[in-house]
Formats: C-alpha cells, sequence, structure tokens
C-alpha cells in the first residue's frame, strides 16, 4: 500500500524547499533533516526577534522632536509679539537649523546611542537658554 493510498491523515509527507527535505509533523513541529526540531512558533519569535531589534536600533528620537517642535514655536511667537528682533530671530532659527543638521547625522547610520543622544539634548538645552535671553533681553525691535 502506497501512502497516497492510506486514509490516515497524520502521515506526513515530505516537501522539498530550497533543496532541504522538510517534514511537516502535527501541531506545528517542522525539521529540517539533519538540523534541530524547531517549532513553527519558534521561529516566528526568533524572525520578529531580529527584526525587533533592527526597528529598536533604528530608533527615532521623539523627545527631541518635540523639543524642536516646541522651541520653533516659541521663536515664532517671539517674533510675532515683537520681543525678539530680525537678527535674534534669525541666529536662533540658525541654532535651530545646526540641531536639525545633527539630529539627522545621529539618525542617518540608524543606531542612535545614548551619547548621541545626550548631546542633541546638551545642544537642545543650549538653544531653549539662548531662547529664552533673547526673548528677556532689553533690546527691542525696530
Amino acid at each position: 500500500m502506497s501512502r497516497a493510498e492510506v486514509p490516515n491523515s497524520s502521515l506526513r509527507y515530505p516537501r522539498l524547499k530550497n533543496n532541504f527535505f522538510i517534514d511537516v509533523k502535527p501541531f506545528g513541529d517542522t525539521t529540517i533533516k539533519g538540523s534541530k526540531k524547531y517549532s513553527m512558533k519558534t521561529l516566528l519569535i526568533v524572525i520578529f526577534f531580529f527584526f525587533g531589534i533592527g526597528a529598536i536600533h533604528a530608533q527615532e528620537t521623539p523627545r527631541a522632536d518635540v523639543r524642536q517642535a516646541n522651541q520653533n514655536t516659541r521663536i515664532q511667537e517671539g517674533r510675532t509679539s515683537g520681543v525678539l528682533t530680525r537678527r535674534e530671530s534669525k541666529m536662533l532659527r540658525k541654532e535651530q537649523r545646526h540641531i536639525h543638521r545633527a539630529e539627522r547625522r545621529t539618525k542617518a547610520d540608524g543606531d542612535v546611542t545614548r551619547a548621541e543622544r545626550r548631546r542633541l539634548e546638551r545642544k537642545q538645552d543650549r538653544a531653549n537658554r539662548h531662547i529664552y535671553r533673547a526673548k528677556n533681553n532689553e533690546i527691542q525691535p525696530k
């Protein structure tokens, strides 16, 4: 009696994939002949783990993005309210562009390290002080 004639569905039928014979067993166990047994669930977990690591390393810097947006808003508000002069707002916008370029360079390799994040935060802290000082100095726009 050949396999095709046997009505029992619990028999394993070998499949050929990439020149490996893969035996599919009930309950998702997959065996590549000559290797260890791995369940389909385990394989999926491993695959998602490696893709997840890539996503973690390609982190965005949400805190830096929010801070930069707030700083740009403060500069714009200072200019429209007349507290900042044209020269002060120009210098502050130039500093914001510098921070944005540094952030893009930091993210370019896909890995934002703790030191790079700290460096960005220091730049933003400095820009924050500059905005505060420019808005609260005695220089009045013409």
